[in-house]
């Protein structure tokens, strides 16, 4: 969790949140599919 101090903090959690957000509903997915898969 690297931060560049040139950019200001609440953009960068902004930015953090998405790409988290992004990963968490991929990942929820995969294992909704998983899940059913079985």
């Amino acid at each position: 969790m690297r931060m560049p101090k040139r950019e200001n903090p609440l953009s960068m959690s902004i930015a953090e949140f998405r790409r988290f957000s992004w990963i968490g509903a991929h990942s929820a997915i995969a294992t909704l599919l998983f899940v059913f898969a079985r």
